[in-house]
């Protein structure tokens, strides 16, 4: 199974097309995005995963890790996957943060592009056993959000990212 570990924003990546949409509308950068300017959704320290992950290493059914950054999760998610093996992602079951869908919405950004460019709200995966995904969930959610979003099955491709975003 795969599992997301929620972000809390953009963390390292995507800042040269939030520069480019700032220099463009320089009125959003005081824009509110939940109770945050658009400057402060953007500047937000990168989530530290360590102390929410710690507690599995050594576990047999911990199979593979994946930090999302440039490349989104097909990017970074593939380096982990064994060849003859695929990733199928359900792209509705991603929980997109609200600053993503205010950078996309006002940047007039294909869902392709904010996919290759930023984390969409997942900001570390995992790859867990079936049989261990509940108590894996329960003890990541103890410091983040975290849900399944996927499941590891034979193909070629190491990662299909399937339906379509909800940004509802």
């Amino acid at each position: 199974m795969v599992l997301a570990i929620a972000s809390n924003g953009l963390h390292t990546n995507g800042y040269s097309l939030v520069r480019m949409m700032m220099e463009r509308y320089p009125h959003i950068k005081l824009d509110r995005v939940d109770s945050l300017t658009f400057m402060e959704q953007i500047m937000k320290p990168h989530t530290p995963y360590y102390k929410a992950i710690q507690g599995l290493f050594g576990q047999a059914g911990l199979h593979g890790m994946a930090h999302i950054t440039g490349g989104g999760i097909e990017g970074n998610l593939c380096r982990i996957i064994p060849n003859g093996l695929s990733a199928r992602i359900e792209l509705s079951k991603l929980r997109i943060l609200d600053i993503f869908k205010y950078i996309r919405q006002c940047g007039n950004i294909s869902d392709a592009e904010m996919m290759h460019t930023f984390n969409m709200g997942v900001g570390f995966q995992l790859v867990v056993a079936p049989e261990d995904k509940e108590s894996m969930i329960k003890h990541i959610s103890k410091v983040y959000e975290c849900y399944e979003m996927g499941q590891i099955v034979t193909g070629e491709e190491k990662v299909v990212l399937e339906e379509k975003l909800n940004w509802l």
